[in-house]
């Protein structure tokens, strides 16, 4: 029988033990460990701080290239350049963000606002 919690994220458990214990539904991978729904949500919340972390740092870039731009004698073309490529990284750590929460709501049973939709072509 399952201990803890943390047998059943170190592997440690069975499928259905892991099932019974936190009551979710359980994948089971090629290795055999399973994969449940609490497993998913706890490595989306190590991506968001990861992913939050990134985007601290890129807004911090972006902070330190509108300063260089108002400098006198600086490169309007280069800094221009590189706050497009900051912005684009935003846009997309932003929009990793968003699937990771729409995934979320969608693990624990929450319905996702039409707003939210995602189409997958």
């Amino acid at each position: 029988m399952v201990s803890s919690i943390t047998d059943a994220l170190t592997g440690n458990a069975t499928a259905g033990e892991v099932e019974r214990l936190i009551g979710l539904d359980v994948e089971v991978r090629s290795d055999h460990a399973p994969v449940t729904d609490f497993r998913r949500l706890v490595r989306l919340v190590h991506d968001n701080e990861r992913l939050l972390s990134e985007l601290e740092t890129v807004r911090t870039k972006i902070q330190q290239a509108w300063m260089y731009l108002s400098e006198p004698g600086s490169n309007p073309t280069l800094a221009m350049t590189h706050l497009e490529r900051l912005r684009m990284k935003r846009s997309a750590l932003l929009a990793h963000l968003r699937s990771n929460r729409i995934e979320a709501r969608l693990l624990v049973g929450k319905a996702v606002p039409d707003d939210e939709q995602i189409e997958l072509n």
